[in-house]
């Protein structure tokens, strides 16, 4: 090639990259979401005969329950905002009507006291944070309508320029066949998310139900999405909802509330019930489940929790591949 047009190649290439690296997540998420989706969309397509139309009401659909979320959580800041004088006086007053000394009650103050200070810093800092979120919010949405619509024509497209680059019929073939053990093992991986997700909103709901919980069927239906976008987590469904129990008083209902919380929704899902079940179905083990579970987020930050297990589900793929090539 020549020096000068691979030069020009290569500062394309700097540009483009250094463009993207901002939505360089929501990408990415934007592309595993359309092929995750395909299956779903063929079903829906049955019934619309568009693929634009059955695209737009996933797109819709995801949208909607995200929105929901975001709105859910700007209601609890704004709330907690308004009521932050309380400075413990009602958990002051059931502590009293407990018997509980009136040292131990100064010091449950302050540390509530010290919690509502750093809830409302973060809170502020979430606040600041929403216009960019809002705007990679509404640019996954828009790529996914796309990568859903397209992806067929997209896989199309990448195969014959692989093919033209690549110019070897079985090197071509290999490529296909990995392609296609990749493929199946992140449709395993997420079914199994789909599937732990309905058994964390059955639990959730049963907890938000047993506390007196408002609204505990939406709180529980966001609790399930939480683990479908691990980004989300649950604690952000959870600890909104024990502060809510602190400010009005329910002091047993919000230490049961964090105790379940915390084992069952968030750490029961985590390291037994996700790297359980997709071990079971991928052939993957549940060490590297919790691993890419675990590490992705503290190499990554926050978007760790989708890039972990995409790296953990290419390194089986890649061994799946590399061990049906040896037993042929």
């Amino acid at each position: 090639m020549d020096v000068k047009k691979f030069i020009s190649y290569l500062i394309v290439l700097v540009l483009v990259l250094l463009v993207v690296k901002p939505l360089f997540d929501v990408i990415v998420l934007a592309i595993l979401t359309g092929f995750l989706l395909q299956p779903v969309k063929d079903r829906i397509n049955k019934y619309t005969k568009r693929s634009d139309v059955s695209s737009a009401i996933l797109v819709g659909l995801i949208g909607l329950f995200v929105f929901m979320l975001f709105l859910y959580g700007i209601s609890i800041l704004l709330s907690l905002a308004q009521k932050a004088a309380i400075s413990g006086e009602t958990i002051s007053r059931a502590l009293h009507a407990a018997g509980v000394q009136q040292t131990y009650i100064d010091i449950v103050n302050e540390q509530f006291g010290k919690i509502v200070s750093w809830f409302m810093s973060e809170s502020q800092n979430f606040l600041r944070g929403l216009s960019v979120s809002l705007i990679k919010l509404a640019v996954w949405l828009f790529i996914s309508f796309y990568t859903i619509k397209d992806w067929n024509y997209i896989v199309l497209v990448s195969r014959r320029l692989l093919g033209k680059v690549v110019n070897n019929k079985l090197v071509e073939r290999d490529i296909e066949t990995f392609l296609s053990i990749l493929g199946g093992t992140y449709k395993q991986f997420f079914f199994q998310y789909l599937f732990v997700a309905v058994i964390v909103g059955f639990l959730a709901f049963f907890a938000y139900t047993v506390t007196g919980t408002p609204y505990a069927a939406f709180l529980s239906i966001l609790s399930a999405l939480a683990v479908i976008f691990p980004i989300l987590t649950t604690y952000l469904v959870y600890l909104p909802a024990t502060a809510w129990h602190l400010y009005v008083g329910h002091i047993w209902s919000a230490l049961f509330l964090l105790v379940y919380g915390t084992v069952v929704l968030s750490v029961f899902p985590a390291f037994y019930l996700t790297p359980m079940l997709t071990s079971r179905k991928s052939n993957i083990h549940p060490v590297l489940v919790l691993v890419g579970l675990i590490g992705g987020p503290m190499f990554f930050g926050p978007i760790g929790f989708v890039y972990g297990p995409l790296i953990v589900g290419l390194g089986q793929s890649v061994y799946n591949y590399y061990l049906t090539k040896v037993l042929e």
